[in-house]
């Protein structure tokens, strides 16, 4: 930052000095709203979230759309990727370590030699393969999986609805939490955005008051979105700015 604070009110006070009580005000007003801005600058970014799934007037979804199955990656990265099924959402993300084994080992690097290079699949559905390294060691490359979202079952991670061109994935970060976060997805033909709220509070204050509420309870959201009507759900959703792109992915 190129001023600090206290620069910032010494500037104040040789604008004071130079003015007339009649021009006073407007200056004042400016170099209040720099060191408001300035403040508001370094704190660390706020919580906004959602007091209930979002939108809560489009029905939960049963299925995705067979148009929008498929797998997609960024271009030209091979670490991220997200599946889209009937039923299921997930994300995947390419993990790398080295394995070294030990001497007394020597029949577990053996039968793993024996599968180097080809893809397995653990029991949780983690995919893994082991690679060759040094003489007691082994690369093992492993897509870590994170479910985003599953419709129709009994289990059902996230609540899925499809609204104005997207899906809206509602989560609990923990099963007793007051509120939700909610990302969405927004296919167009091979490509899919993946976005999620920004952090930006100048748009969020300025929403009308039953859109949004202030909250202070520590460790929550600073800022509860809570849309009762379908014209802020619509705001919410076509709010330019508001959300914000994560990764752009195409399918493969």
């Amino acid at each position: 930052m190129a001023a600090g604070p206290a620069g910032l009110l010494a500037a104040a006070g040789r604008i004071k000095g130079a003015l007339t009580p009649g021009t006073m005000r407007a200056p004042y007003l400016l170099v209040f709203s720099l060191l408001t801005l300035l403040l508001s600058a370094c704190d660390p970014e706020p919580l906004i979230e959602f007091a209930q799934p979002f939108p809560l007037s489009a029905p939960v979804l049963t299925a995705f759309s067979a148009r929008h199955r498929g797998t997609y990656c960024p271009a030209g990265d091979t670490t991220y990727q997200l599946t889209i099924t009937a039923t299921v959402i997930w994300v995947e993300q390419l993990r790398t370590t080295s394995e070294q084994v030990e001497q007394p080992d020597s029949l577990k690097l053996r039968v793993a030699r024996k599968q180097l290079n080809t893809w397995q699949v653990a029991a949780n559905h983690t995919r893994y393969r082991f690679r060759a390294g040094k003489a007691d060691t082994l690369w093992l490359d492993t897509w870590a999986r994170d479910t985003l979202a599953t419709v129709g079952g009994a289990f059902r991670a996230g609540r899925v609805r499809w609204y104005r061109g997207a899906y809206y994935i509602s989560r609990q970060p923990f099963a007793e939490a007051s509120y939700w976060q909610v990302e969405r997805l927004v296919p167009n033909g091979n490509q899919l955005s993946q976005e999620a709220l920004g952090t930006d509070t100048l748009r969020i204050a300025v929403l009308p008051a039953g859109v949004v509420r202030r909250d202070t309870a520590e460790g929550g959201p600073q800022w509860l979105l809570r849309p009762g009507t379908r014209r802020q759900e619509r705001q919410l959703a076509d709010y330019a700015g508001l959300w914000e792109l994560r990764r752009e992915l195409w399918r493969q």
